[in-house]
């Protein structure tokens, strides 16, 4: 074989080599927390559901969510707040706990814990594409109605010692190498 012929057959593996990596799909994690169905369903009760996203070309397996939002405390009208979990599509062992209305810091926060209980290989497996209702929420005033129609509720993000959106994936479960991991949040504004 002369040299031109194999050094003709050396540059077009070469180059079916970076063709077939310049058109690969890269392998990421798009993760997405979204609040949505924001509804007043009477003068002093709105509620609102946290979906989980996964918008990635891999499955993805999470152990737990904790959550923290920032919130205008004046529309509770002078009244005591509460905050419950009316619904989940999650099971039980694995549903967020303890929401609480926390009304001393401006502004006012709404909280609700992660429940660590499965344990590291029992996390949820969220397919590509696929989609979770993590809790339906229920804010409500202990007053007649809420005051004014700008509820303003915001993902906390922050790193900082005062609560914040946190997910917890199951260590059981291995990313390849190169996935980027990070969430969207999208917010409720009223």
């Amino acid at each position: 074989m002369t040299n031109k012929k194999f050094s003709f057959i050396i540059f077009f593996v070469i180059l079916l080599i970076l063709n077939s990596v310049s058109y690969s799909q890269p392998s990421k994690v798009y993760l997405q927390l979204e609040c949505n169905n924001f509804m007043l369903t009477s003068t002093n009760t709105l509620q609102f559901d946290v979906r989980f996203f996964n918008h990635s070309y891999v499955e993805c397996r999470v152990l737990a969510w904790g959550f923290c939002w920032d919130f205008n405390k004046t529309i509770l009208n002078g009244g005591t707040g509460t905050l419950s979990i009316i619904a989940s599509d999650l099971p039980v062992n694995m549903q967020p706990r303890n929401p609480t209305v926390y009304i001393v810091s401006t502004p006012g926060r709404l909280i609700v814990s992660p429940n660590l209980s499965p344990g590291n290989g029992n996390g949820l497996l969220i397919p590509s594409g696929g989609s979770v209702l993590i809790m339906r929420l229920r804010l409500q005033t202990s007053v007649p109605e809420f005051y004014g129609n700008s509820y303003n509720i915001l993902f906390r993000k922050h790193t900082g010692p005062s609560p914040h959106v946190s997910i917890y994936f199951d260590t059981s479960y291995t990313y390849s190498m190169n996935i980027l991991r990070y969430i969207e949040l999208q917010t409720i504004t009223n």
